[in-house]
């Protein structure tokens, strides 16, 4: 039996998932150097904010919950 933690699992599962996006979108709002990449989001970044938590969830190797709902992300 693999008793190896995910990535997921070490950060602190989904709560620090939410947290970590949360802190990603808010500094890109924020900070000048990243107006660029702000520049490519919709004003409203709730449905950015979502589809990434979605997606890092299975990448970080806790639940996919990102392909059921929007296909595989075709990396």
């Amino acid at each position: 039996m693999d008793t190896q933690k995910s990535p997921y699992e070490l950060i602190g599962g989904p709560q620090k998932v939410d947290e970590l996006v949360d802190r990603f979108y808010d500094l890109m709002a924020l900070e000048e150097s990243f107006a660029e990449l702000r520049a490519m989001h919709s004003p409203d970044l709730s449905n950015s904010r979502e589809k990434l938590k979605l997606f890092l969830s299975g990448w970080l190797g806790g639940p996919d919950i990102y392909s059921p709902q929007y296909g595989h992300p075709r990396l």
